[in-house]
């Protein structure tokens, strides 16, 4: 269920293509008849922004807990195909009840894959709707500096050449339809206006918070494998039976 966090922002590009054609106007001045001034026009790079909200722990806990309750689902069910293993490993080629346990096995491993396939599709949807929300909340801030500092429209764009995703052609397609092929001058980006506007972390304090999140999740895991293997050693000195020594590292 873990999911890297560098494949989540590849993502964001992609499910966010469709908006470099989007256009912020402010609704105050979104009358005008005049062309346009270049003082007129800004930019706005909807995609960093909505990468930064999505990142947040606000919507981290919303997709952990969903997360969480996945993995309660799937748990008894991974027990159970465990328990029909071992009962089909111990029972003889002619065990009259092994038919039956073949098809209970059968059957509970296909409830695996629709639970499964029901979680991923599920998890896919609320990131979805996060980052409509998020877009929402971004168009908003953007009207609201746009015409606190004069602007009529505001496109949404990337400012930088650089591109993401590679590895397929759809995913260059809409790398490069996100992008302009003059680059909008630093004056007319208010990228960073509607940043603070939203009161969104910049870029290296979420990667530091990311990586504290992902430093404190290792210890747990590690911390979680040590109790574990101090359960064993308990149980193997319970039942009489010598601790399995460590295999030879090659």
């Amino acid at each position: 269920m873990n999911r890297p966090t560098r494949v989540l922002a590849v993502s964001l590009v992609v499910a966010l293509a469709a908006l470099a054609l989007s256009v912020f106007t402010s609704p105050v001045r979104a009358t005008r008849t005049a062309q346009p001034e270049t003082s007129d026009i800004g930019s706005v790079d909807a995609f960093a922004l909505i990468d930064l909200g999505i990142m947040s722990e606000e919507l981290l806990a919303v997709r952990d807990e969903f997360t969480a309750k996945g993995d309660a689902a799937l748990n008894p069910l991974y027990q159970q195909d465990m328990a029909y293993k071992n009962q089909l490993n111990s029972m003889t080629p002619n065990d009259p009840q092994g038919e039956l346990v073949y098809q209970q096995y059968q059957a509970n491993l296909n409830q695996i894959q629709q639970t499964t396939q029901q979680i991923n599709n599920g998890y896919q949807q609320l990131i979805a709707s996060q980052i409509a929300d998020l877009y929402k909340k971004v168009y908003a801030a953007a009207n609201e500096v746009a015409e606190e500092h004069g602007y009529s429209y505001i496109f949404v764009t990337r400012a930088t050449d650089e591109l993401i995703q590679t590895d397929t052609i759809q995913g260059v397609t809409q790398e490069i339809l996100a992008r302009p092929l003059v680059t909008p001058k630093d004056n007319t980006d208010l990228t960073e206006l509607v940043r603070v506007k939203l009161g969104f972390p910049t870029r290296e304090e979420m990667d530091a918070a990311i990586e504290a999140r992902s430093q404190k999740q290792i210890e747990e895991m590690a911390a979680q494998a040590e109790e574990l293997a101090g359960e064993q050693v308990e149980q193997d000195a319970e039942q009489g039976t010598e601790p399995a020594e460590p295999a030879d590292q090659p």
